[in-house]
């Protein structure tokens, strides 16, 4: 058994219009997201190893902040710049070459790829994977090249929003 976490950067600034896609940084609403996600998230269904983070700085912004508001400053993930993309079929790719030895991963990245890779590989759909929303996927698998459209079951989904606000 194979379990696929998937954590949508949280909502970014659109301040600077001119500014490239990949260098948007997170809004302050962003920042208070990741804060109440990051309590969620180590009271609850997430395995916090094996991360894997877009380059995008939204993206790594986000999982700084979850990191800080979880308090463990070991926290360690690595920048991939494979998991930039939008595209469901790029990301189903790159989990395909993972390895075996890795039960549990973490990504951290973007929509709409997020979202179509939940309701490509998880049971039940997801309409919308939101900013800074959290979703966990058991599948029933031994190999991650096995990886495909399949029903793994969602076992958990956190979104901002409906977390209880400290």
């Amino acid at each position: 058994m194979k379990t696929l976490q998937l954590l949508r950067h949280a909502k970014s600034s659109w301040d600077e219009p001119g500014l490239d896609d990949h260098d948007r940084p997170l809004a302050p609403r962003g920042q208070k997201a990741c804060k109440r996600m990051g309590r969620a998230l180590r009271d609850g269904p997430a395995q916090l190893a094996h991360i894997y983070c877009s380059t995008a700085l939204r993206a790594r912004q986000t999982i700084a902040a979850i990191a800080e508001a979880i308090g463990d400053k070991s926290l360690q993930w690595r920048e991939d710049p494979a998991l930039y993309t939008f595209s469901a079929d790029d990301l189903l790719a790159w989990c395909r070459r993972l390895d075996d030895d890795l039960d549990c991963v973490l990504l951290v990245g973007h929509n709409p790829a997020f979202t179509d890779l939940c309701n490509l590989v998880g049971d039940p759909r997801v309409d919308n994977l939101p900013t800074c929303a959290f979703v966990r996927i058991e599948l029933p698998i031994e190999h991650w090249r096995e990886l495909g459209h399949m029903r793994g079951t969602i076992s958990a989904l956190l979104e901002p929003k409906k977390l209880p606000k400290k």
